[in-house]
């Protein structure tokens, strides 16, 4: 193991052992608890990940920090968060306001795009979508 991998893995168990976090899911059963960080992940389990991540936890053998890495550490999150924050850089860059921040009124803009590159896998287009915006036009000094 890695010392960045130890690091890691010290983190999560005391994130988890911490009262914020015990007042989210402390009481919850292991399914429920999967359930739940599935649900803040936004990530739709299939049926047997699920079910084996509930079991190992509800027999000892994973940890809810264990549970926790496992989700946190899914490609598929990672890819989805990817095009959160790669769409986000590009209302900060270009537009140079928060995704909400007016003319949008919630985060609509940012969920829209992120499911866009989601879909399509083309982040090449991005900047070219963003630089030829009427908004981006309008901003002094374009």
């Amino acid at each position: 193991m890695t010392e960045t991998e130890k690091r890691r893995r010290e983190f999560v168990a005391s994130w988890t052992g911490g009262k914020d976090f015990g007042v989210l899911y402390d009481g919850k059963s292991p399914a429920e608890y999967v359930d739940a960080l599935f649900a803040n992940a936004r990530l739709k389990p299939d049926a047997s990940a699920r079910a084996a991540l509930a079991g190992r936890l509800g027999n000892g053998e994973l940890t809810r920090a264990q549970v926790l890495q496992s989700i946190a550490g899914d490609d598929t999150l990672y890819l989805k968060e990817f095009s959160r924050a790669f769409v986000l850089m590009h209302f900060f860059y270009y537009l140079r306001r928060n995704p909400d921040d007016p003319p949008d009124t919630g985060p609509g803009g940012l969920d829209y795009w992120a499911a866009y590159l989601d879909r399509t896998g083309d982040f090449c287009s991005m900047e070219g979508l963003f630089r030829g915006s009427r908004e981006f036009q309008s901003l002094p000094g374009n």
